[in-house]
């Protein structure tokens, strides 16, 4: 249906001369991502208003998002698998959220797991996306940065006792560094060093 509905309007932009025919790939190629974020988006306020967990998945979403386009991580290998499995990752968090009682030795544990697994480990590269010395560079900086403000975030809703806030950052940490540790066992480091 994504790739359908892409087609449709990448065509649409060509048909019109709006792209040339050397972008019509390019374009296509955008257009997918695009739907798919707003597919998995929608999925996770869905989940969220369903679980009665709407904030909780919001904080849980960016939270992840912002350190795993610099950290890396898993990456399945079709676009439908990478769907089914986001949708098990939410299922896992809402139980988490849901179920453990997180006291603060929990979360205290689990926030200093997920932390040495970021730093330890970000960024990992994939066999389709190889990264250069320079960028492997830029990419931790960046990663440590955003860590960093999460950090900050979690340390502020505790003082605020904003529980659920520093939970949903903390398990987007967790989620994260589990990928990254997938990746990391599944395929190896892919690195020619």
């Amino acid at each position: 249906m994504i790739g359908f509905i892409s087609e449709k309007l990448t065509g649409y932009l060509l048909k019109r001369e709006t792209i040339c025919q050397e972008e019509y790939e390019i374009y296509l190629f955008g257009m997918a991502q695009f739907f798919r974020k707003i597919l998995v988006d929608a999925t996770v306020v869905f989940l969220g208003i369903l679980f009665g967990k709407a904030w909780e998945m919001i904080i849980f979403l960016i939270a992840f998002r912002v350190i795993r386009i610099y950290a890396g991580g898993y990456h399945a290998v079709t676009p439908f698998g990478c769907y089914l499995l986001t949708i098990l990752m939410l299922f896992m968090v809402l139980l988490s959220l849901h179920f453990i009682s997180w006291n603060l030795s929990i979360l205290t544990a689990v926030w200093i797991f997920a932390s040495v697994l970021i730093l330890a480990l970000a960024p990992i590269e994939v066999e389709n996306r190889p990264i250069e010395e320079a960028e492997r560079i830029y990419y931790k900086r960046k990663v440590r940065v955003f860590w960093i403000l999460e950090n900050i975030a979690i340390l502020l809703c505790m003082v605020l006792h904003l529980r659920m806030g520093a939970e949903s950052i903390v398990l987007a940490q967790a989620t994260l560094g589990m990928a990254l540790l997938c990746e990391k066992w599944i395929h190896g480091d892919v690195r020619n060093d």
